[in-house]
């Protein structure tokens, strides 16, 4: 019991943060330099701590995803002193269901319509964040695990440091 609730804390933690910045940096292309960056909107953090973003197939940091999946995306609240940097793995999605979900009339702007062929989610699924509170002066995070180990309860204990 007591490590659902620090499960459900953690990942409330992780959304809160997400939910005031917005937008993150996701750098791709991680296994060399130089790595690739981009802003990218946040769409939705689930109950189970993955993040949801909209890309096109025919961008860099998709192509990017295509040959490694593993991603970093960092996030800044500057007034709050509130920092998470998160690394996981950049699942392709292209459920038209979750589409339709997750779409709101802005992202009009960025993309042509949640009908546009070239669209596809992303799904990350959190392999580690760390957080800090600058005015706390800490910094928290959940454990590494091998891969064979990720997204079980028992993966996301919480450490503080």
């Amino acid at each position: 019991m007591k490590k659902k609730l620090i499960e459900k804390q953690q990942i409330e933690k992780i959304r809160d943060i997400i939910e005031d910045s917005k937008v993150g940096m996701m750098s791709t292309n991680l296994g060399q330099m130089p790595y690739n960056v981009f802003p990218m909107g946040t769409q939705k953090v689930d109950d189970e701590g993955n993040l949801w973003f909209y890309s096109l197939r025919n961008s860099v940091h998709f192509k990017d995803i295509q040959k490694n999946s593993k991603v970093q995306i960092t996030y800044s609240i500057e007034s709050k002193n509130d920092y998470l940097s998160i690394i996981g793995d950049a699942v392709p999605i292209m459920d038209k269901n979750k589409i339709e979900e997750l779409w709101n009339p802005m992202l009009d702007i960025w993309f042509e319509g949640k009908n546009d062929p070239n669209l596809v989610l992303l799904k990350i699924r959190i392999e580690q964040a760390k957080y800090w509170d600058l005015t706390s002066n800490k910094m928290t995070s959940l454990r590494s695990f091998p891969k064979s180990q990720l997204h079980t309860k028992e993966a996301r204990k919480i450490v503080s440091h």
